[in-house]
């Protein structure tokens, strides 16, 4: 991934991450939320 380097190696005090799993485990829960709005919006204008 692009960012990771970059989001698992900020200063401690400036991120919400403890770690690289972390990162990983929250990007995916942002991709399974862009999923489900997307269906959503799909389904409302159908």
């Amino acid at each position: 991934m692009l960012v990771e380097p970059y989001a698992t190696t900020e200063l401690s005090g400036y991120s919400f991450l403890n770690s690289a799993t972390e990162f990983t485990q929250a990007l995916l829960e942002l991709k399974s939320h862009a999923i489900i709005r997307k269906v959503a919006v799909d389904s409302y204008l159908d």
